[in-house]
């Protein structure tokens, strides 16, 4: 989480940018705000600096006076960020706040019956917790995307794809009305509704969101990911459906190379990346590449499975 450590500080353009950031738009564990937009108390929150980061730029430290004692906060004020909306905003930073209790005591239970494969039950046991939640927190809090995505997974699970995509589509607004917050959870939500359109023959529907997944996954799961994988198979078959050859050959050789990568390798994902590239081949009439891709796909290793 930018901010939450020397090596990822917040990014801001100046002293008065970062004591009005610290003042104004920082928001505690629980949600508060206790300097109310005051940069004077801003400014008297800062503790000194922590010394250099790995770009050399010197890194301050401010604790904010909250409820539940003082948080720390890593501000670089030397590097104003390039894209401002890479900061994370109030609404974004409120998916730090915690559940009410009882919604978190049956969202660990619900993961509980998750490990044990009893999706049935975990459907129940999160859906209770989502309107405890519901009536506790705002319309509009991300704690409910949250759990609306893993309620999501569960119908998709027990093949409810309907119930899948409602509660998956309530998440994506959710996720959308708090600006996108750096979690993995928010590419999730797309990845999964890409996979709902995907099944369905969508092709527009799922290059949308199989982009907006990749884009949220990224930078945060790294290139080996299988989510982020996956939805650029998705994407190539998306831009293949709709006759983009070009853009198709070009998403599906580049998660080949990812796939096909020692870390990365994930051999189902990776067969049908391949497929769906001798597709692109198939449709231009070039034989040749064709053949080349069919044994490579021949070559990856059947699962074996134990009884």
């Amino acid at each position: 989480m930018p901010g939450s450590d020397k090596s990822v500080p917040i990014l801001r353009c100046g002293a008065m940018d970062s004591y009005s950031f610290v003042a104004s738009i920082y928001r505690c564990a629980d949600g508060s705000n206790p300097l109310r937009g005051n940069t004077r108390a801003g400014a008297g929150a800062r503790r000194g600096n922590v010394g250099p980061n790995q770009r050399g730029h010197i890194i301050d430290l401010y604790e904010v006076p909250c409820p539940g004692g003082a948080e720390r906060v890593f501000v670089d004020m030397y590097e104003c960020p390039r894209d401002p909306q890479g900061l994370p905003s109030a609404k974004a930073m409120r998916v730090r706040e915690p559940l009410p209790k009882e919604s978190q005591d049956l969202l660990e239970a619900g993961l509980k019956l998750l490990d044990d494969e009893k999706y049935s039950e975990a459907i129940d046991v999160i859906q209770n917790a989502l309107d405890i939640a519901s009536r506790e927190l705002d319309a509009d809090h991300p704690q409910r995307a949250t759990l609306l995505d893993l309620l999501g997974m569960l119908y998709l699970n027990v093949e409810k794809t309907r119930q899948a995509e409602k509660a998956l589509a309530s998440a994506y607004q959710l996720w959308k009305a708090s600006d996108w917050p750096e979690t993995p959870l928010t590419g999730n939500t797309c990845f999964r509704l890409a996979s709902i359109y995907s099944e369905r023959q969508q092709p527009a529907l799922t290059a949308c969101l199989a982009q907006q997944a990749i884009a949220l996954l990224e930078p945060l799961k790294g290139t080996s990911d299988l989510r982020l994988l996956s939805a650029m198979m998705m994407l190539g078959q998306a831009y293949l459906q709709q006759g983009q050859l070009d853009a198709a050959e070009r998403i599906l050789r580049r998660a080949a190379r990812l796939c096909g990568d020692s870390r990365g390798r994930r051999d189902q994902v990776f067969q049908a990346i391949l497929s769906a590239l001798a597709d692109v081949y198939t449709q231009r009439g070039d034989q040749s590449k064709v053949d080349i891709l069919r044994k490579r796909i021949q070559a990856i290793p059947t699962p074996r499975f134990q009884d």
